[in-house]
């Protein structure tokens, strides 16, 4: 371009004319086709959804609280010490004790290796990975002996159907309180899968918007989790 500017300042100060009254149109449309608007590599599109990126850290006490909310409406479950702590964590893998369980009539108190993780989008898991037993008293104790009433992974399918159960429970009754038109099965749900020793949730994030409404805030999603020696983070997003 500088270049023909150039040219034709030189032509008109040479004295070069031309009859531009001439120029016929076909002339005119003929030099359009060769020109191009550029387009531009990132075309900016505007963007009006608000989006949320949230980190909720939940202390292993406030777990705990839940626990102590468990057993004073289900008598299956009791904590040994009410003082001592029942989540112990190196970083790595979770250690639940400090639990009394009624198994079918069988008093136990078990120790778990846990290894939670997540395996998609709103979708996280909990690996058994260990697991004790103390067993304080059966029903029929001349069958202890031979360990047919008593099978870790029948005690195990036991104890997650109580837990289950009662996060349920404890769910309902916060959302009751809060006067949220929300039930525990609208925001989670949750399987233990025996075989694999593997408890499995699905959560959503409706419960978010409860409080943001849907016509603000696009549906959240959990995204990620973890923890560490005192507590669980929970990641949490909204938009693409």
């Amino acid at each position: 371009m500088k270049k023909i500017i150039f040219i034709l300042m030189i032509a008109v100060q040479a004295g070069f004319s031309y009859d531009f009254e001439n120029i016929t149109m076909a002339e005119i449309r003929a030099g359009a086709e060769n020109f191009k608007a550029p387009v531009p590599q990132n075309p900016v599109t505007e963007d009006d959804e608000i989006t949320a990126d949230l980190s909720m850290r939940v202390p292993f006490a406030a777990v705990k609280k839940l626990f102590v909310s468990m057993s004073a409406s289900d008598g299956r479950i009791k904590l040994i010490d009410d003082v001592a702590p029942i989540l112990y964590s190196d970083g790595k893998t979770l250690t639940v004790k400090n639990l009394k369980l009624n198994i079918n009539g069988i008093m136990a108190e078990p120790v778990l290796s846990l290894k939670p993780y997540m395996e998609a989008k709103n979708k996280m898991a909990l690996k058994i990975e260990k697991v004790k037993f103390h067993v304080l008293m059966l029903p029929d104790r001349s069958r202890a002996a031979s360990n047919s009433q008593f099978q870790i992974e029948d005690a195990m399918d036991q104890v997650m159907s109580i837990l289950i159960s009662e996060i349920n429970k404890t769910l309902d009754d916060k959302f009751k309180k809060d006067g949220l038109p929300l039930k525990a099965k609208d925001v989670v749900s949750m399987k233990y899968y025996k075989n694999e020793w593997i408890l499995r949730a699905s959560v959503s994030g409706k419960f978010v918007n409860a409080y943001l409404p849907a016509s603000i805030l696009s549906e959240p999603y959990l995204a990620g989790f973890s923890f560490d020696s005192g507590a669980f983070y929970v990641k949490i997003k909204s938009g693409k």
